[in-house]
Protein backbone atom coordinates (compact mmCIF):
# COMPACT_ATOMS: atom_id res chain seq x y z
CA UNK A 1 0.00 0.00 0.00
CA UNK A 2 1.45 3.20 -1.11
CA UNK A 3 1.67 6.37 1.61
CA UNK A 4 -0.12 8.50 -0.79
CA UNK A 5 -3.49 5.55 -0.15
CA UNK A 6 -2.55 5.66 2.73
CA UNK A 7 -3.21 8.96 3.53
CA UNK A 8 -6.53 9.25 1.43
CA UNK A 9 -7.86 7.00 4.38
CA UNK A 10 -7.68 10.22 6.76
CA UNK A 11 -10.18 13.47 6.77
CA UNK A 12 -9.31 16.33 8.68
CA UNK A 13 -11.71 16.68 11.74
CA UNK A 14 -12.31 19.31 13.97
CA UNK A 15 -12.16 18.36 17.89
CA UNK A 16 -14.19 15.76 18.81
CA UNK A 17 -17.22 15.97 21.24
CA UNK A 18 -16.47 13.85 24.26
CA UNK A 19 -18.69 9.98 24.49
CA UNK A 20 -19.38 7.98 27.71
CA UNK A 21 -19.65 4.87 25.29
CA UNK A 22 -17.81 4.62 21.87
CA UNK A 23 -18.16 1.21 19.68
CA UNK A 24 -15.21 0.19 18.12
CA UNK A 25 -15.20 -1.13 14.68
CA UNK A 26 -19.38 -0.75 13.57
CA UNK A 27 -19.57 -3.87 12.35
CA UNK A 28 -22.57 -6.12 13.33
CA UNK A 29 -23.97 -3.03 15.99
CA UNK A 30 -26.45 -1.66 14.22
CA UNK A 31 -29.22 -3.52 15.12
CA UNK A 32 -27.93 -4.18 18.70
CA UNK A 33 -27.42 -0.86 19.84
CA UNK A 34 -31.39 0.03 18.30
CA UNK A 35 -32.22 -2.30 20.93
CA UNK A 36 -29.80 -2.02 24.00
CA UNK A 37 -29.34 1.70 24.05
CA UNK A 38 -32.36 3.42 22.18
CA UNK A 39 -31.90 7.56 22.02
CA UNK A 40 -28.34 7.54 23.42
CA UNK A 41 -25.80 9.08 21.95
CA UNK A 42 -22.87 6.44 21.00
CA UNK A 43 -20.10 7.20 18.25
CA UNK A 44 -18.13 4.69 16.20
CA UNK A 45 -14.29 4.69 16.23
CA UNK A 46 -14.07 3.49 12.57
CA UNK A 47 -11.86 0.05 11.99
CA UNK A 48 -12.28 -0.93 8.26
CA UNK A 49 -12.05 0.91 5.11
CA UNK A 50 -14.20 4.34 6.53
CA UNK A 51 -11.99 7.62 6.36
CA UNK A 52 -9.96 8.23 9.82
CA UNK A 53 -10.59 11.10 11.64
CA UNK A 54 -7.24 13.46 12.09
CA UNK A 55 -6.39 16.78 13.21
CA UNK A 56 -3.20 18.19 14.84
CA UNK A 57 -4.30 17.24 18.69
CA UNK A 58 -4.62 13.88 17.33
CA UNK A 59 -1.43 13.46 15.21
CA UNK A 60 -0.04 14.96 18.63
CA UNK A 61 -1.50 12.51 21.11
CA UNK A 62 -0.50 9.68 18.57
CA UNK A 63 3.23 10.54 18.28
CA UNK A 64 3.20 10.20 22.44
CA UNK A 65 1.10 7.54 22.40
CA UNK A 66 3.46 5.94 20.23
CA UNK A 67 6.73 6.16 22.45
CA UNK A 68 4.99 4.51 25.00
CA UNK A 69 3.00 1.93 23.28
CA UNK A 70 6.64 0.84 21.03
CA UNK A 71 8.26 -0.57 24.42
CA UNK A 72 4.89 -2.15 26.04
CA UNK A 73 4.45 -6.02 26.03
CA UNK A 74 1.33 -7.48 25.35
CA UNK A 75 -0.52 -10.57 25.72
CA UNK A 76 -0.84 -10.99 21.61
CA UNK A 77 2.43 -10.50 18.92
CA UNK A 78 1.84 -6.60 17.89
CA UNK A 79 4.52 -5.42 15.14
CA UNK A 80 5.43 -1.88 14.66
CA UNK A 81 2.67 -1.32 12.20
CA UNK A 82 -0.18 -2.87 14.73
CA UNK A 83 1.65 -0.87 17.84
CA UNK A 84 1.25 2.63 15.36
CA UNK A 85 -2.71 1.50 14.90
CA UNK A 86 -3.26 0.84 18.23
CA UNK A 87 -1.17 4.18 19.23
CA UNK A 88 -3.71 5.98 16.52
CA UNK A 89 -6.56 4.08 18.30
CA UNK A 90 -5.56 5.38 21.80
CA UNK A 91 -5.08 9.16 20.78
CA UNK A 92 -8.72 8.85 19.08
CA UNK A 93 -10.29 7.76 22.49
CA UNK A 94 -8.82 10.82 24.15
CA UNK A 95 -10.53 12.87 21.87
CA UNK A 96 -14.02 11.27 22.77
CA UNK A 97 -12.64 10.10 26.08
CA UNK A 98 -15.41 6.81 26.79
CA UNK A 99 -15.70 5.62 29.66
CA UNK A 100 -16.70 2.33 28.28
CA UNK A 101 -15.87 1.01 24.75
CA UNK A 102 -17.67 -1.60 23.12
CA UNK A 103 -16.75 -3.57 19.92
CA UNK A 104 -19.47 -6.55 18.44
CA UNK A 105 -16.41 -8.36 16.52
CA UNK A 106 -14.99 -10.45 19.25
CA UNK A 107 -12.07 -11.68 17.23
CA UNK A 108 -10.40 -7.99 16.54
CA UNK A 109 -7.15 -8.40 17.63
CA UNK A 110 -6.85 -4.62 17.81
CA UNK A 111 -9.49 -4.56 20.24
CA UNK A 112 -7.68 -7.01 23.04
CA UNK A 113 -4.55 -4.71 22.33
CA UNK A 114 -6.49 -1.94 23.12
CA UNK A 115 -7.90 -3.55 26.25
CA UNK A 116 -4.40 -3.23 27.45
CA UNK A 117 -2.58 0.06 26.21
CA UNK A 118 -5.61 2.46 26.97
CA UNK A 119 -6.18 2.06 30.74
CA UNK A 120 -8.91 5.26 31.25
CA UNK A 121 -12.14 3.36 29.66
CA UNK A 122 -13.38 -0.50 30.51
CA UNK A 123 -13.93 -2.58 27.50
CA UNK A 124 -16.62 -4.77 26.60
CA UNK A 125 -16.93 -7.40 23.57
CA UNK A 126 -19.96 -9.35 22.45
CA UNK A 127 -19.58 -12.19 20.90
CA UNK A 128 -21.03 -12.44 17.22
CA UNK A 129 -20.74 -16.10 16.12
CA UNK A 130 -19.90 -19.45 16.89
CA UNK A 131 -16.11 -20.07 18.36
CA UNK A 132 -16.14 -23.45 19.51
CA UNK A 133 -16.18 -25.77 16.40
CA UNK A 134 -12.73 -23.95 15.80
CA UNK A 135 -11.18 -23.17 18.82
CA UNK A 136 -7.69 -24.29 18.20
CA UNK A 137 -7.36 -22.16 15.48
CA UNK A 138 -8.29 -18.58 17.45
CA UNK A 139 -6.19 -15.94 18.46
CA UNK A 140 -5.74 -16.00 22.18
CA UNK A 141 -8.27 -13.79 23.82
CA UNK A 142 -8.00 -10.84 25.81
CA UNK A 143 -10.29 -8.54 27.46
CA UNK A 144 -12.08 -7.14 30.53
CA UNK A 145 -15.38 -8.07 30.04
CA UNK A 146 -16.80 -10.84 27.45
CA UNK A 147 -20.17 -11.01 26.87
CA UNK A 148 -20.97 -14.51 25.71
CA UNK A 149 -23.42 -17.00 24.09
CA UNK A 150 -23.44 -19.90 26.69
CA UNK A 151 -21.96 -22.04 29.26
CA UNK A 152 -19.54 -24.08 26.85
CA UNK A 153 -18.41 -20.66 26.12
CA UNK A 154 -17.71 -19.74 29.61
CA UNK A 155 -15.79 -22.75 29.74
CA UNK A 156 -13.69 -22.42 26.90
CA UNK A 157 -12.90 -19.18 27.79
CA UNK A 158 -11.82 -19.69 31.06
CA UNK A 159 -9.04 -21.62 30.27
CA UNK A 160 -5.26 -20.44 28.79
CA UNK A 161 -4.59 -18.83 26.93
CA UNK A 162 -6.98 -16.94 26.89
CA UNK A 163 -6.90 -13.79 29.70
CA UNK A 164 -11.15 -12.61 30.30
CA UNK A 165 -11.62 -10.55 33.01
CA UNK A 166 -15.53 -10.71 33.19
CA UNK A 167 -17.85 -13.33 31.12
CA UNK A 168 -21.62 -12.75 31.05
CA UNK A 169 -23.50 -15.24 29.55
CA UNK A 170 -26.09 -13.63 27.58
CA UNK A 171 -27.05 -16.30 24.50
CA UNK A 172 -27.38 -13.92 20.99
CA UNK A 173 -29.52 -10.82 21.92
CA UNK A 174 -29.79 -11.01 17.75
CA UNK A 175 -31.42 -13.79 17.94
CA UNK A 176 -33.98 -13.27 19.96
CA UNK A 177 -35.03 -10.06 19.15
CA UNK A 178 -35.33 -12.01 15.80
CA UNK A 179 -37.31 -14.81 17.21
CA UNK A 180 -39.69 -11.92 19.25
CA UNK A 181 -40.32 -10.24 16.38
CA UNK A 182 -41.26 -13.08 13.67
CA UNK A 183 -42.40 -16.08 15.70
CA UNK A 184 -46.06 -16.93 15.48
CA UNK A 185 -46.24 -13.81 12.67
CA UNK A 186 -44.80 -15.68 9.52
CA UNK A 187 -46.30 -18.81 8.42
CA UNK A 188 -44.40 -21.32 6.92
CA UNK A 189 -43.82 -20.69 3.22
CA UNK A 190 -40.44 -23.19 2.48
CA UNK A 191 -39.63 -26.41 2.74
CA UNK A 192 -35.79 -25.95 2.81
CA UNK A 193 -33.94 -22.28 3.59
CA UNK A 194 -30.39 -22.59 2.37
CA UNK A 195 -28.18 -20.48 4.65
CA UNK A 196 -25.45 -19.39 2.87
CA UNK A 197 -21.99 -18.77 4.09
CA UNK A 198 -20.09 -16.94 1.24
CA UNK A 199 -17.35 -14.61 1.08
CA UNK A 200 -15.96 -13.32 -2.18
CA UNK A 201 -12.34 -13.61 -0.94
CA UNK A 202 -12.93 -17.23 0.09
CA UNK A 203 -15.44 -18.39 -2.90
CA UNK A 204 -13.46 -16.60 -5.48
CA UNK A 205 -9.70 -17.53 -4.88
CA UNK A 206 -7.35 -20.22 -3.91
CA UNK A 207 -6.66 -19.74 -0.89
CA UNK A 208 -8.79 -22.49 0.88
CA UNK A 209 -10.48 -24.86 -1.72
CA UNK A 210 -11.31 -27.36 0.57
CA UNK A 211 -13.49 -25.22 2.59
CA UNK A 212 -14.62 -23.08 -0.61
CA UNK A 213 -15.16 -26.84 -2.51
CA UNK A 214 -17.41 -27.79 0.40
CA UNK A 215 -19.64 -24.94 0.44
CA UNK A 216 -20.04 -25.30 -3.44
CA UNK A 217 -20.94 -28.89 -2.87
CA UNK A 218 -23.79 -28.02 0.36
CA UNK A 219 -25.55 -25.20 -2.50
CA UNK A 220 -25.00 -27.73 -5.37
CA UNK A 221 -26.62 -30.85 -3.47
CA UNK A 222 -29.32 -28.16 -1.67
CA UNK A 223 -30.70 -27.19 -5.39
CA UNK A 224 -30.81 -30.84 -6.73
CA UNK A 225 -32.11 -31.60 -3.82
CA UNK A 226 -35.11 -28.80 -3.98
CA UNK A 227 -35.54 -29.97 -7.80
CA UNK A 228 -35.57 -33.79 -7.59
CA UNK A 229 -38.07 -34.17 -4.76
CA UNK A 230 -39.94 -30.98 -5.87
CA UNK A 231 -39.43 -28.86 -2.42
CA UNK A 232 -39.74 -25.23 -2.53
CA UNK A 233 -36.41 -23.39 -1.61
CA UNK A 234 -35.15 -20.10 -0.43
CA UNK A 235 -31.41 -18.91 -0.23
CA UNK A 236 -30.48 -16.69 2.40
CA UNK A 237 -27.75 -14.77 1.58
CA UNK A 238 -24.55 -14.15 3.32
CA UNK A 239 -22.91 -10.82 1.96
CA UNK A 240 -25.31 -10.00 -1.10
CA UNK A 241 -22.21 -9.39 -3.28
CA UNK A 242 -22.23 -9.42 -7.08
CA UNK A 243 -20.37 -12.76 -7.54
CA UNK A 244 -22.39 -13.87 -4.72
CA UNK A 245 -26.62 -12.63 -6.31
CA UNK A 246 -25.02 -14.21 -9.46
CA UNK A 247 -23.94 -17.56 -8.60
CA UNK A 248 -27.39 -18.75 -6.81
CA UNK A 249 -29.27 -16.98 -9.72
CA UNK A 250 -27.19 -18.62 -12.00
CA UNK A 251 -26.91 -22.34 -10.81
CA UNK A 252 -30.21 -22.92 -8.75
CA UNK A 253 -33.77 -23.79 -10.24
CA UNK A 254 -35.51 -20.36 -11.12
CA UNK A 255 -38.35 -21.14 -8.38
CA UNK A 256 -36.01 -20.68 -5.91
CA UNK A 257 -35.90 -17.37 -3.78
CA UNK A 258 -32.87 -15.62 -3.39
CA UNK A 259 -33.15 -13.32 -0.64
CA UNK A 260 -30.70 -10.16 -0.61
CA UNK A 261 -29.24 -9.86 3.14
CA UNK A 262 -30.41 -6.61 4.94
CA UNK A 263 -29.33 -6.87 8.88
CA UNK A 264 -31.31 -4.00 10.04
CA UNK A 265 -34.69 -6.41 8.47
CA UNK A 266 -33.22 -9.33 10.10
CA UNK A 267 -33.88 -11.46 6.45
CA UNK A 268 -31.44 -14.09 6.96
CA UNK A 269 -34.21 -15.18 10.50
CA UNK A 270 -37.89 -14.22 8.63
CA UNK A 271 -36.43 -16.69 5.90
CA UNK A 272 -36.08 -19.44 7.90
CA UNK A 273 -39.05 -18.51 10.30
CA UNK A 274 -40.53 -19.32 7.10
CA UNK A 275 -39.06 -22.39 6.36
CA UNK A 276 -39.84 -26.35 7.75
CA UNK A 277 -35.97 -27.08 7.43
CA UNK A 278 -32.42 -24.90 7.48
CA UNK A 279 -29.30 -26.31 6.02
CA UNK A 280 -26.04 -24.72 6.57
CA UNK A 281 -22.61 -25.50 6.95
CA UNK A 282 -22.01 -24.11 10.11
CA UNK A 283 -23.72 -20.81 10.66
CA UNK A 284 -24.03 -19.40 14.11
CA UNK A 285 -27.82 -18.01 12.74
CA UNK A 286 -29.07 -21.86 12.20
CA UNK A 287 -27.76 -22.48 15.73
CA UNK A 288 -29.35 -20.06 17.21
CA UNK A 289 -32.40 -21.56 15.17
CA UNK A 290 -31.98 -25.11 16.39
CA UNK A 291 -31.47 -23.46 19.84
CA UNK A 292 -35.62 -22.42 18.93
CA UNK A 293 -36.37 -25.90 17.87
CA UNK A 294 -36.32 -25.49 14.43
CA UNK A 295 -35.68 -28.11 11.99
CA UNK A 296 -31.71 -28.06 11.01
CA UNK A 297 -29.34 -29.83 9.67
CA UNK A 298 -25.17 -28.87 9.48
CA UNK A 299 -23.02 -30.01 6.41
CA UNK A 300 -19.79 -30.50 6.88
CA UNK A 301 -17.92 -32.53 3.73
CA UNK A 302 -14.43 -31.38 4.78
CA UNK A 303 -11.62 -33.20 6.42
CA UNK A 304 -11.23 -30.72 9.10
CA UNK A 305 -13.34 -31.82 12.14
CA UNK A 306 -13.28 -27.94 13.31
CA UNK A 307 -16.19 -27.18 11.31
CA UNK A 308 -18.21 -30.02 13.31
CA UNK A 309 -20.78 -27.75 15.56
CA UNK A 310 -21.39 -29.25 18.68
CA UNK A 311 -24.40 -31.24 17.85
CA UNK A 312 -24.91 -34.72 18.12
CA UNK A 313 -23.72 -37.04 14.62
CA UNK A 314 -27.61 -37.37 13.46
CA UNK A 315 -27.78 -33.79 12.43
CA UNK A 316 -24.43 -33.13 10.88
CA UNK A 317 -23.81 -34.41 7.04
CA UNK A 318 -19.82 -35.49 7.23
CA UNK A 319 -19.83 -37.53 4.00
CA UNK A 320 -19.08 -35.79 0.73
CA UNK A 321 -22.28 -38.21 -1.00
CA UNK A 322 -25.42 -37.12 -2.10
CA UNK A 323 -27.22 -39.88 -0.85
CA UNK A 324 -26.06 -39.88 2.63
CA UNK A 325 -26.81 -35.89 2.14
CA UNK A 326 -30.35 -36.74 0.65
CA UNK A 327 -31.23 -39.42 3.14
CA UNK A 328 -30.23 -37.21 6.52
CA UNK A 329 -32.34 -34.26 4.93
CA UNK A 330 -35.29 -35.66 4.10
CA UNK A 331 -35.30 -37.91 7.26
CA UNK A 332 -35.28 -34.52 9.16
CA UNK A 333 -37.98 -33.18 6.91
CA UNK A 334 -40.06 -36.07 7.98
CA UNK A 335 -39.17 -36.52 11.31
CA UNK A 336 -41.09 -35.39 14.35
CA UNK A 337 -41.06 -32.19 15.94
CA UNK A 338 -39.74 -33.59 19.35
CA UNK A 339 -36.64 -34.70 17.75
CA UNK A 340 -35.35 -30.83 17.03
CA UNK A 341 -37.37 -29.94 20.74
CA UNK A 342 -34.32 -32.28 22.00
CA UNK A 343 -31.64 -30.60 20.34
CA UNK A 344 -33.32 -27.06 21.10
CA UNK A 345 -32.69 -28.27 24.77
CA UNK A 346 -29.40 -29.58 24.48
CA UNK A 347 -28.28 -26.21 22.60
CA UNK A 348 -30.43 -23.94 25.40
CA UNK A 349 -28.47 -25.88 27.75
CA UNK A 350 -24.45 -25.62 26.62
CA UNK A 351 -24.25 -23.25 23.70
CA UNK A 352 -26.81 -20.69 23.68
CA UNK A 353 -27.79 -19.40 26.69
CA UNK A 354 -31.59 -18.07 26.21
CA UNK A 355 -33.57 -15.77 28.11
CA UNK A 356 -35.92 -13.44 27.89
CA UNK A 357 -34.55 -10.96 25.75
CA UNK A 358 -35.79 -8.02 27.85
CA UNK A 359 -34.14 -9.27 31.29
CA UNK A 360 -30.77 -9.56 28.70
CA UNK A 361 -31.03 -6.35 27.74
CA UNK A 362 -31.83 -4.83 31.77
CA UNK A 363 -28.38 -6.92 32.52
CA UNK A 364 -25.85 -5.82 29.75
CA UNK A 365 -27.32 -2.18 30.79
CA UNK A 366 -26.71 -2.82 34.56
CA UNK A 367 -22.65 -4.24 34.11
CA UNK A 368 -22.33 -1.13 31.51
CA UNK A 369 -23.85 1.35 33.93
CA UNK A 370 -21.50 0.27 36.67
CA UNK A 371 -18.47 0.30 34.87
CA UNK A 372 -19.60 4.24 33.70
CA UNK A 373 -19.82 4.82 37.59
CA UNK A 374 -16.58 2.93 38.39
CA UNK A 375 -14.59 6.08 35.83
CA UNK A 376 -16.10 8.56 37.88
CA UNK A 377 -13.46 10.67 39.78
CA UNK A 378 -10.68 8.49 38.74
CA UNK A 379 -8.42 7.12 36.62
CA UNK A 380 -8.93 3.35 36.20
CA UNK A 381 -6.59 0.72 36.26
CA UNK A 382 -6.58 -2.44 33.65
CA UNK A 383 -9.06 -4.83 35.16
CA UNK A 384 -6.60 -7.39 33.84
Amino acid sequence: MSIASVISKFKYSPRENTCEIVVFDSMGSDVFLDYVFPGREIKCIPARNESFPISFVIMVNTILATARIIRMKFSLTANWKMRLKVAYYCALFEEFKPKVVLTFIDTNPYFSLLSEAYSKAHFCAFQNGLRLPYMETLTPYTMQHFFCYGQSDVDAFSKKPHNIGQIYKIGSILGEVARRRFEGIVNIEFDLCLVSQWRDKLMNTEDNVEVRDALFSLYEYANRLAVKHNLKLTVACAVSSESELKYFRENFDARTRIVVNNRKELRTYREIMASTLTLTAWSTVAMEAAGWGKKCVFVNSTSQRRFDVQVPDQFIVKSKSFDEFEHKVMSALKSEEKIFNSLGAMIKDRIMAYTDVDANFALIRNAIDKLEQRVQGSKIKPLL
